[in-house]
């Protein structure tokens, strides 16, 4: 299957670029500012008008698999159009990910065949044709352009730029003023690996940190609440231990990083149904005006299956921002071998309740921009001083061998009331392969 469209000329964009800037000819040339917006506003329109598309095309249809067998495509095409309309790529990243030109096109030509409602075909094919000219004008070939892309990102970044920073200080304002309390640092840290429990069962550990929560008298409670898909243990229950094994339910003491925390801890109670653990601050405390500190860790052995072995293979890490939040800290280690297959993003949505289950069914939710990712160094957490020694007591209590791992950060000031903030190891590449 060819994987883009042909230059007009015959002649690729990028090497008359080289040679007009002095640049080495047949090296990939960065994109320019006016090109690198074009490139997110197509890319952006496309994921929306085949995204409409797919909504209605898949109804029934829980996996790649059974897409593909509904509109009698191929598995890739299927599968590159999910991750296309998923955003979980980045607008610039995501070109890798998505589907060329005649993918596209095959896929809405059996969508069209479903009697999907025209006026959401025509805009697809619009929106197609947009794509269409993007690679031929700016890169030649979806190839020459991912090439350009790539050429790009390290220069830039690889996102753009976060620079809504006053307006969230004012959201942060307006909503700590309604809700009467506010949060100094949340932290919130995950550590993935391959289970001894299984060949396809992984180990998820998450500590969450409320640093400097404070509230006036008419506040409502504060609750730090842990959700995750866990496995049964043998009494039926979901096998939520503390970071060094021991029973979670009931132990607070054991939960709690004590170096990080206000002590005694200012907890009334654990709690927990099904899949959640909720730890409910002391109000008599924190409406005192007094500024409390509360760390907190779990460990699920076994909690989730090899995303690899997933229809839509992907690891998804994120942090919800229900309480207004001066500074996020997101981290992510994994281990060294499921990074290194897979493609790394960062990407920030409006918060909804079914969030937490797939981010390929929020793209409509999904905000343009947002801070960038970076890959953790010892002495890089600008927002939180201690964030180093906070990690390696947490690797300490697993007793995990941090070498083995490879972290990813999100850091941001006044992250977003009521948004969502999702770092995404996306393994589509490896999966095509392996197909």
């Amino acid at each position: 299957m060819s994987r883009g469209t042909g230059s007009r000329t015959g002649r690729p964009v990028g090497l008359e670029v080289a040679q007009a800037t002095g640049n080495r000819p047949g090296l990939p040339v960065p994109l320019s500012r006016a090109e690198r917006e074009r490139v997110e506003g197509v890319l952006r329109r496309l994921r929306i008008e085949v995204g409409a598309v797919l909504t209605r095309v898949s109804r029934g249809t829980d996996s790649t698999s059974a897409l593909a067998r509904e509109l009698e495509v191929d598995r890739v095409t299927a599968h590159r159009v999910r991750t296309l309309c998923g955003s979980r790529g980045g607008e610039l990243p995501g070109v890798a990910l998505a589907p060329g030109v005649e993918g596209v096109s095959k896929f809405l030509d059996a969508a069209e065949r479903q009697d999907v409602d025209q006026q959401v075909m025509a805009a697809a094919r619009v929106a197609t044709e947009g794509y269409a000219r993007l690679i031929r004008e700016v890169g030649g070939s979806k190839a020459k352009l991912e090439a350009r892309i790539e050429a790009t990102l390290p220069t830039a970044g690889g996102q753009p730029e976060y620079a809504d920073r006053e307006q969230r200080e004012r959201v942060f304002s307006a909503a700590a003023s309604l809700l009467g309390r506010e949060m100094g640092v949340r932290l919130d840290l995950s550590v993935i690996r391959r289970s001894p429990k299984g060949a396809e069962l992984m180990d998820y550990a998450n500590v969450r940190g409320y640093l400097g929560h404070r509230a006036r008298a008419d506040a409502a409670p504060f609750a730090a609440e842990f959700l995750g898909k866990v496995e049964h243990g043998d009494e039926g229950g979901p096998e939520f231990l503390t970071l060094d094994g021991q029973p979670a339910r009931g132990a607070v003491d054991r939960a709690v990083l004590e170096e990080f925390s206000t002590m005694p801890p200012p907890v009334v109670t654990s709690q927990g149904r099904g899949d959640r653990m909720k730890y409910v601050i002391d109000p008599g405390i924190v409406r005192g005006g007094e500024a409390v500190d509360i760390v907190v860790g779990h460990l699920a052995p076994g909690s989730f299956r090899d995303p690899r072995l997933d229809d839509e293979p992907a690891i998804e890490v994120g942090a919800l921002v229900r309480e207004p939040t001066r500074a996020l800290v997101l981290d992510m280690f994994v281990e060294r071998e499921l990074a290194i297959p897979a493609t790394p993003s960062l990407e920030v949505y409006i918060w909804s309740p079914t969030i937490g289950n797939s981010l390929a069914d929020h793209w409509l939710d999904r905000l343009p921009s947002g801070p960038p990712l970076e890959v953790i160094l010892p002495g890089s957490c600008r927002l939180h001083p201690r964030q180093d020694e906070l990690t390696e007591q947490v690797f300490g209590r697993l007793g995990w061998d941090p070498g083995a791992f490879v972290g990813y950060r999100c850091q941001v000031e006044y992250p977003l009331w009521g948004g969502a903030y999702f770092i995404a190891l996306n393994y589509s590449g490896e999966h095509e392969r392996a197909s």
